[in-house]
């Protein structure tokens, strides 16, 4: 029953993402839009209203630094996680 259920939600988020339409001056966030600086000028999509797609990013990165030198006079760097980015 487990693997039923499982399997049907695949299959329902798969067929959400597939119902996405496309979108007046859009870049693609995915292979297709790389070395895509700005969109195109001419309109290849209708206008059928404002439409907005929400995604989101994010990633949160351990450092840990060490320095070393003969005097010894450096300032003593620790270990800790950097703020948070998207």
């Amino acid at each position: 029953m487990k693997k039923i259920l499982l399997l049907s939600i695949c299959l329902f988020a798969i067929s959400l993402n597939a119902q996405q339409k496309k979108l007046q001056y859009f870049r693609s966030n995915d292979q297709s839009g790389l070395n895509v600086f700005e969109t195109s000028k001419t309109d290849s999509v209708a206008f059928e209203g404002v439409r907005v797609r929400v995604g989101g990013d994010f990633a949160m990165q351990f450092q840990s630094l060490t320095q070393s030198n003969d005097a010894n006079n450096l300032v003593d760097l620790g270990t800790d996680f950097n703020l948070p980015n998207s």
